[in-house]
């Protein structure tokens, strides 16, 4: 890509989009380890799932106590804050699907487990 040498690790299905982003490409995020204080990246939005048996009430509880903690586990450092830079969890199901899940039922009958 560009003239660099990539590794294709997946290949969506045609038309496929998040958020009507338009995005063609992904490609991993490379940090670099000499740079680790680097906190300027305020563009990047993380997709997790939750691990089974979890909550998303106790996800939301772990990432407040991770964001509670940051000034003492990384001093002097750019401090996430709610005001300027928050975290915060959405669900991705929810955030793609949203008021349409009703006809999204209807249309997909039997086959509806997905929404």
């Amino acid at each position: 890509m560009n003239g660099v040498s990539t590794r294709v690790t997946g290949v969506m299905p045609p038309g496929f989009d998040v958020e009507d982003a338009h995005i063609e490409i992904w490609q991993p995020v490379q940090l670099d380890p000499a740079n680790r204080q680097n906190r300027g990246s305020h563009f990047l939005n993380l997709v997790a799932r939750l691990k089974p048996g979890v909550s998303f009430a106790q996800a939301e509880a772990e990432l407040a106590q991770l964001v509670a903690r940051w000034p003492e586990t990384v001093p002097n450092a750019h401090t996430p804050s709610p005001d300027n830079h928050p975290f915060f969890l959405t669900d991705l199901q929810e955030t793609l699907i949203g008021n349409v899940r009703p006809a999204l039922m209807l249309l997909l009958g039997p086959w509806a487990s997905c929404c």
